[in-house]
């Protein structure tokens, strides 16, 4: 998966890096009851058969292949309400609002997505339509397995595109329960299994010896030694809050403009410094040539990729200028550069992917068949809130929108879904001199990290590049607690009254539920 956004600091956006999860929404009328375990004596082994053919033999036909022009994954046919769904990790599916099922031979193309439970990492996509429909797999709530019961893990990785569905053939890898996890903040069991897990299992099933389906996979842990799979009960609560209709806020971004309908123009602000806005052009079967517009282009810094390539389809020529004179400006405060500051020649720019700037922020780009195309603009060297105007002759999507605002005070826990383009979320603490507080940032699965500005400090192009430099700022990143040890918890005395930001992000590329917390 391609991750398209950043917290604060110019060279990351430029330098996207690699993120793998090892991988509006409709809702129904009618409440979905909870799926009960039925017996499975036909997953039972026959005379001489191991528990892994018995297990394939009676589960092969619900397992499906789940991909969009972005990521791959695994998921499993269930049944609610008479319906056939599949149920995969939402990491899987973000952030598109559809994805092409492959399952028993068949494939069902751009099947909606119903939903997500960004806690639990879980997506409903579906109903599958059709006369001849894949048999539905049940969802154990109450998996009996203790540590050294054998375990199996289903699903598809290694794969990473599907031209014949006939071509799929299910993997399956053998382990033992090596114990369970809680996350005891999100009540949430995980199963931690040394079976082999890689990239295109996230959503895969993990089923006991019995061909019960106890859990859904799509972590790893402990440098990918162990997999971990959210438990049967909590994936089966997560199934049941989608389809009553009480899922998370979800982007659901269209993976084409087939009816030309998506605007082609448009304006936004840029805050600060750190304010990255990201623009979706979906993919097309069709090789395009794409001109666009923006600008501001002697302060502003434009990023074209691809959901192919790392390498950067077009960048504006002022990016090594800003760069240039960011590190002067950081020089010039700092008395020296840090060791970490951006090198433009190690951002990858280069007159190749200048190219398509034919003039001051007017590019004109090349875009292959099968392509989408993620445009990032932003403004480092920026003091105050800057509006930007862009054309396009390709509709495009808006994905970041503005940042989020609002207020925290001593007690208050808030819960926010953070959608995939969003850069940050602030917040204001007023507090009195000589408070002491705790504040909090977790997360049941992902990595998330505040960033703590004392009253009356300004986020300038110099703290932005420099946030662990800047005297009255403070980035609060992996404390040791959490599933991953990556939750970010910090104590504030409060030398002087005033207003305190706190700024919550992600460093996950995908949604993610967060929770914000102040204590004393």
């Amino acid at each position: 998966m391609l991750p398209r956004r950043t917290l604060a600091g110019f060279a990351a956006p430029l330098l996207l890096t690699a993120l793998v999860a090892s991988a509006c929404s409709s809702s129904q009328e009618a409440a979905s009851a909870p799926t009960t375990t039925a017996p499975r004596s036909e997953c039972a082994p026959k005379s001489g058969e191991k528990a892994a053919k018995a297990l394939l033999r009676c589960s092969e036909s619900s397992i499906a292949f789940v991909e969009n022009q972005d990521a791959t994954g695994t998921g499993v046919v269930i049944d609610r309400d008479g319906n056939r769904y599949v149920l995969t990790n939402s990491h899987v599916v973000d952030p598109f609002d559809s994805a092409d099922i492959s399952v028993g031979g068949e494939r069902f193309d751009a099947v909606p997505v119903i939903g997500i439970d960004a806690g639990a990492d879980i997506a409903v996509v579906g109903p599958l339509e059709g006369d001849d429909l894949p048999s539905a797999l049940p969802i154990d709530r109450d998996a009996a397995v203790e540590r050294g019961d054998d375990v199996y893990l289903v699903g598809f990785p290694g794969e990473v595109s599907n031209d014949d569905p006939e071509d799929l053939e299910v993997t399956i890898a053998r382990g033992i329960i090596s114990r369970t996890r809680e996350v005891k903040a999100f009540e949430q069991r995980y199963f931690q299994t040394d079976a082999s897990i890689a990239g295109g299992q996230s959503g895969g099933p993990l089923f006991d010896e019995r061909g019960h389906l106890i859990g859904i996979s799509g972590l790893s842990f402990a440098e990918n030694e162990f997999a971990l799979a959210l438990s049967g009960e909590d994936v089966d609560d997560a199934v049941s809050k989608i389809l009553d209709g009480n899922g998370d806020d979800y982007l659901a971004v269209p993976r084409t403009d087939e009816d030309n309908e998506l605007a082609k123009d448009g304006t936004f602000v840029l805050a600060d410094a750190s304010t990255y806005r990201q623009l979706f052009i979906p993919a097309s079967k069709k090789q395009r040539t794409l001109e666009f517009t923006v600008d501001h282009a002697d302060v502003v810094a434009v990023d074209m990729t691809t959901n192919v390539s790392d390498s950067p389809l077009a960048m504006s020529r002022s990016t090594p200028l800003i760069a240039a004179e960011l590190q002067k400006l950081v020089a010039a405060e700092r008395g020296g550069t840090p060791d970490d500051l951006p090198d433009p020649n190690a951002m990858g720019i280069d007159e190749k992917a200048m190219k398509p700037e034919t003039s001051p922020g007017v590019f004109s780009v090349e875009i292959p068949a099968d392509e989408d195309v993620y445009i990032g603009v932003q403004g480092p060297l920026l003091t105050e809130p800057l509006t930007v105007s862009f054309t396009s002759s390709l509709g495009v999507v808006d994905l970041s929108g503005d940042r989020p605002e609002g207020t925290i005070e001593i007690g208050d826990v808030i819960e926010r879904v953070i959608p995939t383009y969003e850069d940050a979320a602030d917040y204001e603490l007023t507090l009195e001199a000589g408070d002491e507080v705790e504040i909090r940032a977790e997360s049941p699965q992902s990595d998330v990290a505040l960033v703590i500005f004392d009253p009356g400090v300004a986020l300038t192009p110099v703290v932005n590049v420099d946030l662990e430099g800047s005297e009255g700022v403070e980035l609060v990143d992996d404390s040791d607690e959490g599933l991953y040890g990556l939750d970010a918890v910090t104590t504030i005395s409060a030398k002087e009254g005033g207003t305190y930001r706190i700024r919550l992000f992600s460093n996950d590329a995908v949604t993610v539920l967060a929770r914000l917390s102040v204590t004393e």
